[in-house]
């Protein structure tokens, strides 16, 4: 009998023993976790984000909507840590059994990225030759499109054609290629193209006005320049020269913002030509009539008298140049929501020229409007409307100006110009020529577009 007993008890210990050993192997679990990751500008949920507990191994992934959960034998509370390309790594204090964190984009991470017409890849991945023109070069301008690329862009050759106002820049990728076709590069303006060709400004003679000067600089996000035969693969011929590839801005998920920009300054002539003045232009002619002809004596333009009554004479360049003023005037509205994002700008820019009567006006709006509709579905509109007005000096005016002689006059006694030409310049008189010519406000740029994208 006590050895059933016996038997009884040790069996009873036994099978303790093995629920114990059993119980041992499961895993504790100390707490359950629950969490979001979200971005911090625009507050949407970031699907493929690494969450691991700090000290250990075990990890998570958020799921398309941003979640991710724990079941864990850690106590709280514990450190997250949180990774994820594009963003800078975080680390989160979990207190209780849900949490949210947000994200902060990693500028310098992002900015190894190059964005080329086909895609993305990284910068130190990618064997083409495209460059980005810096933020700061995009700020510093104020004028045109093209004085953007000055400077900015390694191989990219930008001359300017003209001093006159609103005048097109000569833009060179890698040299010149065509003898007798062009050799400007493509424009894509938002997946648009735009060809640099110049159009007149509704007078006779004079220099031509660039289309791409009505493009308000401040609108724009980014420029990108392909110089190699990558650009030729996605733009075919037409690319044959370079593509500049810009991007307008846009509005993002965030409160509505209003700037205003207002820069004012002047232009003048630095150094004019050193001429002769009247009495000195008088003396020279004399002696170059009398080296033709010594038998007419040495006075034969004017006498002694005549030219010591005749003083400085008329200053021609004095008359035509002036102190021009640029002014130039940006306002921009952008903001939205998950749904919606805007931006509307608007820009005035005046430039009068430093010759009486010449001068570039410029007058644009701009809207970008991105809508979700649904979640397979979004629809764009890129809007702009432009115009831009010209007043160009007629061709030659200068070397006239540099040419008449200081002895002649303006204007008559009885006001009217002064039209006899005893020389033979160009002009009879180039400042009746400047003011009396009258150029016609040409529309130079004006185009809309509407983009539909559809994602399924």
């Amino acid at each position: 009998m006590k050895k059933n007993i016996n038997l009884i008890l040790w069996g009873a210990i036994l099978l303790i023993s093995l629920q114990l050993q059993a119980q041992n192997t499961q895993a504790t679990i100390n707490s359950t976790l629950n969490g979001t990751v979200i971005d911090q500008v625009t507050n949407q949920p970031i699907p493929g984000v690494n969450i691991q507990i700090k000290g250990t191994t075990h990890t998570a992934v958020t799921d398309l909507d941003g979640k991710f959960y724990f079941q864990t034998g850690q106590k709280f509370p514990y450190i997250l840590i949180v990774s994820y390309i594009g963003y800078v790594t975080a680390e989160h204090t979990a207190n209780t059994d849900f949490v949210q964190i947000s994200l902060k984009e990693d500028r310098k991470e992002l900015d190894e990225l190059v964005i080329i017409g086909y895609g993305s890849t990284t910068k130190k991945d990618y064997t083409g030759a495209a460059e980005t023109v810096s933020s700061t070069a995009l700020k510093a301008t104020q004028r045109t499109l093209e004085s953007s690329l000055q400077g900015s862009v390694a191989g990219v050759n930008v001359t300017q054609t003209s001093g006159q106002p609103g005048a097109g820049l000569s833009i060179r990728i890698r040299g010149g290629s065509s003898i007798q076709g062009g050799n400007e590069p493509l424009y894509v303006i938002d997946g648009f193209p735009l060809y640099n060709s110049d159009v007149t400004s509704g007078v006779l003679s004079g220099t031509p006005t660039n289309p791409l000067s009505s493009i308000n600089p401040s609108d724009i996000e980014s420029i990108t320049v392909l110089k190699d035969a990558s650009s030729t693969a996605i733009y075919g011929s037409r690319g044959a020269n370079g593509v500049v590839i810009i991007t307008t801005k846009k509005g993002s998920a965030s409160a509505m913002t209003v700037n205003y920009d207002f820069t004012i300054g002047q232009q003048e002539v630095r150094n004019k030509v050193d001429v002769l003045d009247a009495k000195g232009f008088a003396r020279l002619r004399n002696a170059a009539l009398y080296d033709t002809n010594p038998a007419l004596g040495p006075n034969q333009y004017l006498s002694d008298a005549q030219i010591a009554a005749l003083g400085k004479g008329v200053d021609w360049q004095e008359e035509a140049f002036q102190k021009g003023l640029v002014q130039n005037h940006q306002l921009s509205i952008s903001g939205g929501n998950n749904q919606t994002r805007y931006a509307v700008s608007g820009n005035y820019y005046n430039q009068e020229g430093i010759i009486k009567n010449t001068g570039f006006e410029r007058l644009s709006g701009r809207v970008n409007l991105t809508s979700k509709i649904s979640s397979k579905a979004r629809i764009g509109l890129n809007l702009t409307i432009a115009e831009t007005k010209a007043k160009v000096a007629p061709a030659g005016l200068i070397t006239s100006l540099l040419s008449m002689p200081p002895t002649a006059t303006i204007y008559e006694p009885d006001g009217s110009y002064t039209l006899r030409n005893p020389f033979e310049n160009i002009f009879a008189n180039p400042i009746a020529t400047l003011n009396e010519r009258k150029t016609r406000p040409l529309l130079t740029g004006f185009w809309e577009r509407f983009m539909a994208n559809m994602i399924f």
